[in-house]
């Protein structure tokens, strides 16, 4: 091969080496530098959750949320191009605070590849309070849940059969003294005060409940009068009146309440020659049950 010739290969050669490392360089720009900047947030709602998201891009790593409020900046880094509400809670943002938000992707490679900041929006921190989780205790006395953080109060409803009760609580347990045995569905969901912070998600599960009357506290007979006066805490829409060994079923009655009491008083004048008169709470149905002695009235 002549001079001429072997200057002309090697000048090939040279100018094929620089274009396969510029090309190099190149892909490697395109793949580490994309020049696309996430799309405008996106506040998405569930009608339980409040999602903030963004588009997503393969060629990044990760997804950088900066949130302003005035001089506080908060930035959070996530693997996922969706940040939840204990994301944000977890990061010290506020419900009723007003931010400017935007997104950055992040490169795998290096900081000099991330891309550019997405338009910024502004949101009012908003967010549901969470479900109130609640059992039954083993003794079948209360229903109870784990307090809401956030919430002021709470609404349980206990619908059965036969009765239908609503009440509106502070605390988060409830006794079920206060109410008459059935078999219900019940549903208990949180509120709270503030505008921003909307109501959880409602629970609900079925209990059958029986409730058991207690004995008369006392039982007094008016032999003047003929009346039988029977004092209890408990609301009764029977009773039954033991008069000489007989046990008659009474529905008619004078009710009063004295404090947190019930006194019946039941008009006898029908019977004659009472020699011993004692009452006690009827079994009203399967699941409103008295299983204890007939208090007796002393002469």
């Amino acid at each position: 091969m002549s001079d001429k010739s072997k200057r002309l290969t090697i000048i090939i050669l040279l100018i094929v080496t620089v274009a396969i490392m510029i090309s190099g360089l190149v892909t490697a720009f395109i793949f580490n530098y994309n020049t696309s900047s996430p799309a405008e947030i996106l506040i998405m709602d569930d009608g339980q959750k409040i999602y903030i998201t963004t588009s997503m891009n393969d060629n990044y790593s990760s997804y950088r949320f900066t949130f302003k409020n005035g001089e506080e900046e908060v930035i959070i880094d996530s693997k996922s191009n969706v940040l939840t509400q204990q994301d944000l809670l977890e990061n010290n943002l506020y419900y009723g605070k007003t931010y400017t938000i935007t997104c950055q992707y992040i490169s795998a490679y290096n900081q000099g590849s991330s891309s550019e900041k997405s338009e910024e929006i502004s949101w009012t921190m908003q967010g549901y309070l969470d479900i109130p989780q609640a059992y039954v205790t083993q003794d079948q006395t209360q229903i109870v849940w784990q307090e809401v953080e956030y919430a002021d109060y709470y609404i349980i409803h206990l619908n059965g059969d036969t009765y239908d009760y609503s009440f509106r609580l502070t605390e988060n347990s409830f006794d079920l003294s206060q109410v008459r045995g059935d078999n219900f569905h019940i549903s208990i969901t949180a509120f709270c005060n503030s505008a921003n912070i909307f109501t959880s998600p409602t629970f609900e599960t079925h209990f059958q409940y029986y409730n058991y009357f207690s004995p008369f506290e006392s039982v007094r007979y008016d032999v003047a009068t003929k009346t039988l006066f029977c004092q209890s805490e408990d609301r009764l829409d029977q009773i039954n009146v033991e008069i000489n060994g007989v046990l008659y079923n009474q529905s008619e009655f004078l009710l009063t309440e004295d404090g947190d009491n019930f006194i019946y008083s039941i008009d006898l004048k029908i019977f004659t020659g009472i020699f011993s008169v004692g009452a006690s709470p009827c079994n009203e149905d399967q699941y409103n049950l008295y299983t204890g002695e007939v208090v007796y009235a002393n002469f």
